[in-house]
């Protein structure tokens, strides 16, 4: 049985400005490089013959190409006990599209629906020992943070394995966006 979940790629100028605000940190485990992505479904556990529903109905999703825009700071669940701290994207019609058609799909497929909101991110980091001043200064001083904007042409199903140094991502398939 496979961990997937359903993500946009973020380009490489894009993670690059991202790296530049991860400074090392007691109680702060930055996302490695090659982890920065926008996830549209998380899927959780399925098994081999739901996977292949899953990727039947992700290949039939119709999407335009469509442009992205990161920026701005977060973090879940919230100020008072921060987890994950995030960039977020901005909600744009074809990002929101894109999403609902990939739900659309993952249910059509025989997942349960999604049951909490859409909130578009990139996770930066997971918090361990949150020092919440140091959060609090860091949301603040990143408030307009903008890391720009890219042109989304494919979305991926990706397995991923969760391990004591970290999650490791395996790309499965691609979705290329065309309608």
């Amino acid at each position: 049985m496979a961990r997937l979940f359903v993500a946009l790629d973020v380009p490489r100028p894009v993670r690059r400005k991202l790296l530049g605000l991860m400074k090392p940190r007691p109680g702060v485990r930055w996302v490695r490089e090659e982890q920065l992505h926008l996830t549209l479904r998380f899927l959780g556990h399925v098994e081999e013959a739901m996977e292949r529903a899953v990727r039947e109905r992700l290949d039939a999703v119709q999407a335009a190409p469509f442009s992205l825009r990161l920026g701005g700071t977060g973090v879940f669940p919230g100020p008072a006990r921060p987890r994950v701290l995030w960039v977020g994207a901005h909600a744009e019609a074809g990002l929101l599209s894109l999403q609902q058609a990939v739900e659309a799909a993952v249910v059509d497929a025989g997942l349960p629906p999604e049951n909490r909101p859409f909130h578009p991110h990139v996770t930066l980091a997971r918090l361990q020992r949150p020092d919440t001043a140091w959060i609090r200064a860091f949301l603040r001083d990143h408030v307009d943070f903008e890391a720009g904007s890219f042109t989304v042409g494919h979305f991926a199903l990706y397995a991923s394995t969760l391990r004591p140094t970290g999650a490791v991502y395996e790309r499965l398939a691609d979705f290329p966006l065309n309608a």
